[in-house]
């Protein structure tokens, strides 16, 4: 799918401000899972009650301040397998009483002030009151160090639950690559926060369907 300069600079910025910038929140519930800014914006928990295929889900309960809020729930992991691959993520999503804006997102960091990022929004997110699968199939590229990938969201509330993640690598893009846009020039904090990202980074992806305690 291809977006318009403008979709792909608000989803850049979305991806960019949601990834760095924030705490990590104290008292993380779902391993290999991270959620920001923080336990009052997003908070994540394991659902056994609402099932995908007869797996456990995580629901996310989001109540942004304002309209430009940005949070994100996402892990991160070291690069170098797939270095000049193609990957594609997939996941299912579901919602109730929600209201703002989601994409299934990721980001790649070659320790530079600048990511990649690589975006799929979620139409009508509002409106997915059943579950519905969710694909993001993008290019690594080949010098990059850390690869973070999740749900991204801006100026949302309600509630949102997420299964079945799953991350390949693929042959190809069917039907397309999504396009990577460049995020704006990171700060010094920001920089810092992905330094340690990378520190603290494993590989490969872990708890995709959310069973590991």
């Amino acid at each position: 799918m291809r977006y318009s300069p403008a979709m792909r600079a608000q989803i850049a910025a979305l991806a960019a401000v949601a990834v760095l910038t924030a705490p990590l929140v104290a008292g993380e519930t779902i391993p290999a899972w991270k959620s920001y800014p923080d336990d009052h914006s997003v908070q994540a928990s394991l659902d056994r009650s609402v099932l995908a295929d007869g797996k456990p889900s995580v629901r996310l309960k989001l109540n942004s301040g304002d309209t430009s809020e940005r949070v994100s729930f996402f892990q991160t992991v070291k690069a170098d397998p797939y270095l000049g691959r193609t990957v594609r993520i997939t996941a299912k999503v579901r919602t109730a009483g929600f209201k703002g804006q989601m994409a299934l997102a990721s980001a790649t960091y070659d320790e530079t002030p600048y990511l990649d990022i690589y975006s799929q929004h979620i139409k009508n997110a509002g409106q997915v009151r059943e579950w519905q699968r969710v694909e993001l199939t993008f290019a690594v590229p080949s010098r990059v160090s850390s690869l973070s990938f999740g749900l991204l969201f801006k100026g949302a509330t309600g509630s949102v639950w997420l299964a079945d993640v799953q991350f390949s690598t693929v042959d190809g893009c069917e039907p397309q690559c999504a396009l990577g846009v460049k995020s704006g020039r990171l700060t010094g904090a920001e920089q810092t926060r992905q330094q340690q990202e990378l520190k603290i980074a494993t590989g490969p992806p872990q708890n995709l369907d959310f069973s590991a305690k």
